[in-house]
């Protein structure tokens, strides 16, 4: 697709964005023909949708309506997935027992808002099911970041209860491409919020003066800023690549390098701001709770390495590199 009709993809969306309530921004894109677009060109719609999110730090509960319908395709915007507890790496938010399962996840609130259908995937027996949303409980999940709107999402059904989509091979399978499709979205999410980070960053070293001059003419502030300029870019050539790769390695990758570039980002941006950047009024402090919280979700870069490197050890195979002349 031609930079233009991006642009004006990316433009359109952000008046949806910013127009509309989050509990109903599923209605509204698809009232613009966003749905249309990401069964086309997921990169481009899914870019212009999570990274604005993270650049204007809102929240919604798109990343579960996609997860949803990765799982268990479906022609309505009732269905919402759920997201694993944080210290998961995998999308299992159940475990069944005894003719009982038990469900345990999170979800932002404006997901769970007009919610029709609940889809989870258990590990315990490698299956997908729904459940009607209001066998379960939910309640806040404030924490870490209160503007993400998150919820825990919980309760015990009989199996009875619950209609099971698929088993085995094919609930694995489709719980992996949900798995991977999950990273990407929170992956462009952060690198939305990095840039933001970094461009405020750009504008208070423009204007905070000391010895008489602008701190960004200064070599040691210039090289902490170039830094996060590099691990962004990084990270989003390992997005681009994860958008087109085959397997769930590339998309691995690219959440590793936007957790990294996020890092960067609170390190350096944070020490160019000084003081101001921990004052609740300064916008900073809110973008970095979010790139850390999404860092987390579905696997933390430290956890994504190690298991990168342990699936590498019990494979015996690298992965083939990217052509750095398509890039």
């Amino acid at each position: 697709m031609d930079p233009a009709s991006v642009q004006l993809i990316t433009e359109s969306t952000r008046r949806v964005v910013e127009g509309t309530d989050p509990a109903g921004l599923p209605a509204a894109l698809a009232d613009l023909g966003w749905f249309e677009l990401w069964s086309k060109e997921p990169a481009v719609a899914g870019r212009a949708l999570f990274g604005l999110q993270g650049a204007l730090g809102r929240a919604s509960g798109m990343i579960c309506q996609l997860l949803g319908q990765e799982l268990s395709p479906s022609t309505g915007v009732g269905r919402i997935a759920l997201l694993p507890e944080i210290t998961r790496t995998d999308l299992s938010a159940a475990r069944s027992h005894d003719k009982v399962v038990e469900i345990r996840g999170l979800a932002p609130r404006p997901a769970l808002i007009g919610a029709t259908e609940v889809v989870f995937y258990s590990s315990s027996d490698r299956s997908i099911g729904t459940v009607d949303p209001t066998r379960l409980s939910w309640s806040p999940a404030d924490g870490w970041d209160p503007d993400l709107q998150l919820a825990w999402v919980h309760g015990a059904v009989e199996e009875s209860e619950i209609a099971f989509l698929s088993h085995d091979e094919e609930a694995s399978a489709a719980a992996d491409a949900a798995l991977s499709l999950g990273r990407r979205l929170c992956a462009e999410e952060i690198i939305g919020a990095v840039g933001t980070q970094l461009a405020i960053t750009i504008e208070h070293a423009k204007s905070r003066n000391q010895f008489g001059r602008p701190i960004g003419s200064f070599q040691a502030v210039q090289h902490r800023l170039a830094d996060v300029h590099v691990a962004a870019t990084a990270a989003i050539v390992a997005l681009d690549e994860s958008w087109v790769a085959e397997g769930g390695h590339a998309s691995t990758m690219a959440k590793i390098a936007s957790g990294t570039a996020a890092r960067t980002a609170a390190r350096h941006c944070q020490q160019v701001l000084g003081g101001m950047g921990f004052t609740w009024e300064f916008p900073f402090h809110r973008l970095a709770r979010r790139t850390m919280l999404l860092d987390a979700l579905l696997g933390s870069t430290l956890a994504l390495r190690r298991l990168i490197g342990f699936d590498l050890l019990q494979s015996g195979v690298l992965p083939p590199a990217p052509s750095l002349e398509e890039m």
